[in-house]
């Protein structure tokens, strides 16, 4: 039944009710690299929205997209989004676009600890204007994974800055950070259920209540301990091929965490390896089903810019429809952007 409600979502024969959905109207174009992209949001069983996506723009100095997913309400998430690509442009005038990514998340992590106590996720990526170089830079657990279409190789995918990684707990110890334990609770047949535990981190001053070890905001958390909960960013590369396009999914983490049944593991570090390795097998699965609906779109010669633009949108509600629905226990905001780049020396192989 699943599949067929899919089908009909993916046809466009059924909407997913209470979803945003977003398409870009017209083709953004560098010299070398054309872009298409699609968007996708849902507030699911949450109240509340907060979630925020960067829609695909291209301005003098490089083509930008991303999500931030907002916690302590949708403040810091909302000046992401509306001062991000500001800050980023001022900074590429003068800088290598690496540190530019750098010192903008530095700069509004503490223009939003001044204005807020919320704090964000942000996972951007920015093609510098002239290049065929994408770079992918991670703050929290938004995750982002990328492949070249024609490559048979494994997809690439970004490390989560959660509780999950060992690495990063030990940072947080060592910086003076707080590591507890708490329960993990989900909306079930609409009565509140604790499904196991997880660590959260806090400050001796603070309760410990995050999940994420590095975040944009949170000045609460980092008022009085520096280096526990920081914004430094993960920055990894990808190339966009002249014979291959390169295919990038954006994603908050209610379209990633969706598989794993915390019921079955009695201890937490088996969990957590369990969690991970499972997760890593989901994404690197959907990746797989995205290569063939995403090839097919490209190579039908009858579709325009506008034509891929939309087909792509659908498959951005189908991503967003599918977590929704995989289980109970996803009740959070679900935000998802596909984008694939293309060589204009490709593109005109293809019109040819």
């Amino acid at each position: 039944m699943r599949k067929y409600l899919s089908m009909l979502l993916a046809t466009g024969m059924i909407a997913t009710h209470a979803t945003e959905t977003f398409c870009t109207n017209t083709e953004e174009e560098t010299k070398k690299v054309s872009f298409y992209s699609g968007q996708a949001e849902d507030k699911n069983m949450r109240p509340y929205m907060e979630d925020r996506t960067l829609p695909l723009t291209t301005t003098n100095y490089g083509t930008v997209f991303g999500v931030f997913d907002g916690h302590g309400g949708e403040d810091a998430a909302c000046l992401l989004k509306k001062h991000l690509l500001e800050s980023l442009n001022r900074r590429l005038k003068n800088l290598r676009p690496k540190k530019a990514i750098v010192q903008s998340f530095n700069f509004l992590d503490q223009q939003i600890q001044k204005r807020t106590s919320s704090g964000s996720t942000a996972s951007i990526v920015l093609v510098p204007s002239q290049t065929k170089k994408a770079l992918i830079a991670t703050v929290g657990d938004s995750a982002a994974m990328w492949f070249n279409l024609h490559d048979n190789h494994a997809p690439h995918i970004t490390e989560d800055h959660n509780m999950n990684n060992p690495s990063e707990r030990k940072r947080i110890i060592k910086h003076g950070g707080t590591l507890e334990l708490s329960d993990i609770k989900y909306l079930v047949d609409d009565e509140v259920e604790c499904i196991g535990q997880g660590y959260r981190v806090g400050n001796p001053n603070l309760y410990a209540s995050l999940n994420m070890s590095r975040a944009i905001g949170d000045c609460n958390l980092k008022m009085d301990i520096k280096g526990a909960v920081i914004c430094k960013p993960n920055i990894a590369s990808a190339t966009i091929k002249d014979n291959s396009p390169l295919v990038i999914v954006v994603g908050s983490d209610g379209l990633w965490d969706h598989t794993f049944d915390y019921n079955n593991y009695d201890f937490y570090e088996k969990r957590t390896m369990l969690q991970k390795q499972n997760a890593r097998t989901e994404r690197l699965l959907l990746a797989n089903n995205l290569r063939k609906p995403i090839y097919n779109i490209l190579s039908d010669q009858n579709n325009d810019t506008q034509d891929i633009n939309t087909k792509l949108q659908t498959l951005a509600r189908k991503l967003v429809y599918d977590a929704k629905n995989a289980t109970i226990t996803n009740c959070d905001n679900i935000s998802v952007q596909i984008v694939v780049a293309k060589t204009n020396k490709l593109e005109a192989s293809r019109k040819s």
